[in-house]
């Protein structure tokens, strides 16, 4: 079969498939209200969605001269999802623990990554400030991220709930009712939980750039300069692959920290050539390192399990010991000698 040909044959099934399609969709209006057009309270029927596509709704918006209710369709205002009829109701789902697991989760990346770069490039006396600063800038900025969301003023976050991964790509599902106007209904789906993560990385940079500046030049020789360049640059790159991956992030968080965790545990202990557990008690430097890497296994597994039966899911923090045991047994047989 020649290319030209094939060529033909999918010309012809694009174009049955293009008439399937308006055929299907042209339907629409035989059973559905007009989405184009506002509403009366009689228009709506209970369980019958008024708009097309997942994330198209009306607001309510009473109109005196045309006697009508809610507007035409369009993307739900911001802390608002479309019910079961499109209609755009405000977000009142309370934050289940895998969401605040997940907020910790994006909390916890910058943190990390200003503790990576400050041992690489400040490995000197008084760093600690670096770092106690660091904690305490992440800790402001969560808070204040907290406050600036609705409800303002509290600590509290009322959402709506992510159900499925499309949640947070609303943009790739904006319908095309007659295959010539195109519906635009991009909307925070899953509010709060897209926009809180950008708010913290805007307070986090911005008491980043007002604190250590002069805490690195007044306490610790300007030690602290480059860790806060690289700050510069990751900053922005974590708000793009937010933009991007954050529906991927949410749904399988756990088991990236998991996995994360695990390799940075060995790569350490390898860079270290730290082989014997005595190496660990002389060394509180490796010591810290290793209960922070405890401490990001037990998040781990409180976010796969969602501690859903406590009595039987604490017993996996028993396990926190087990990689590092593991590596300190095995590490004696990578040794060239017996390798070889």
């Amino acid at each position: 079969m020649t290319p030209h040909v094939v060529r033909i044959l999918l010309w012809i099934l694009l174009v049955l498939l293009q008439k399937c399609a308006h055929g299907v969709d042209s339907r629409y209006y035989l059973n559905h209200p007009d989405p184009f057009s506002s509403l009366s309270d009689s228009d709506i029927q209970e369980g019958v969605k008024s708009c097309p596509g997942l994330y198209c709704g009306r607001t309510y918006s009473p109109n005196v001269e045309t006697y009508t209710n809610y507007s035409s369709c369009g993307a739900c205002p911001r802390g608002m999802q479309p019910n079961e009829e499109s209609i755009c109701t405000t977000c009142s789902d309370v934050m289940r623990l895998y969401d605040w697991l997940y907020l910790g989760c994006m909390m916890l990346i910058p943190l990390m990554l200003n503790f990576f770069f400050t041992e690489m490039f400040a490995k000197k006396e008084n760093v600690i400030l670096l770092h106690v600063s660091t904690i305490l800038e992440s800790a402001v900025a969560a808070i204040s991220a907290l406050l600036a969301v609705d409800p303002m003023g509290r600590l509290n976050l009322r959402t709506c709930r992510a159900n499925r991964l499309s949640d947070w790509y609303t943009m790739f599902k904006n319908p095309q009712p007659s295959y010539s106007v195109t519906l635009h209904c991009t909307q925070e789906a899953v509010f709060p939980l897209f926009s809180i993560v950008l708010i913290y990385y805007a307070f986090n940079l911005a008491l980043m750039m007002l604190v250590r500046p002069a805490l690195s030049y007044k306490f610790c020789k300007n030690l602290g300069r480059n860790s806060i360049y690289a700050a510069l640059y990751f900053h922005p790159i974590l708000v793009l692959f937010h933009a991007v991956f954050s529906g991927l992030i949410y749904f399988s968080f756990p088991y990236i920290v998991t996995a994360v965790s695990l390799t940075t545990h060995a790569v350490h202990f390898a860079m270290q050539d730290i082989q014997k557990p005595i190496q660990l008690l002389t060394n509180k430097r490796s010591l810290f390192i290793l209960l922070l890497h405890w401490f990001i296994h037990a998040f781990s597994i409180v976010a796969v399990t969602n501690l859903e039966t406590p009595l039987r899911d604490c017993l996996f923090f028993l396990l926190l010991p087990l990689p590092a045991l593991f590596y300190l047994l095995t590490a004696k047989f990578t040794e060239p000698q017996y390798t070889s």
